[in-house]
């Protein structure tokens, strides 16, 4: 069982959208994060473990960039933010 010290964190999830205003930061949440984070892994283990390894990598490496790459650097960012507390 996996116990956070905290669940929702604020973030920019677009630093690059040069508005006038910015932008709002967005809400994330460490368990919304991990159980993405998990879902796509699993998604490719169970390509690999099916016998389609080149089909594995393929999803790994699409998910990662279009999916929980976003999820893993917003978790990242926040828990390092937050041991530094």
């Amino acid at each position: 069982n996996l116990s956070l010290p905290l669940d929702i964190y604020w973030d920019v999830f677009d630093p690059f959208a040069f508005e006038t205003p910015p932008k709002q930061p967005g809400a994330g949440s460490f368990y919304d994060d991990i159980a993405d984070i998990r879902l796509d892994l699993r998604r490719g283990l169970d390509l690999y473990d099916s016998g389609f390894p080149l089909a594995a990598c393929w999803a790994w490496r699409f998910d990662f960039q279009f999916h929980w790459g976003a999820h893993l650097v917003g978790a990242q960012r926040a828990l390092h933010l937050w041991m530094r507390r």
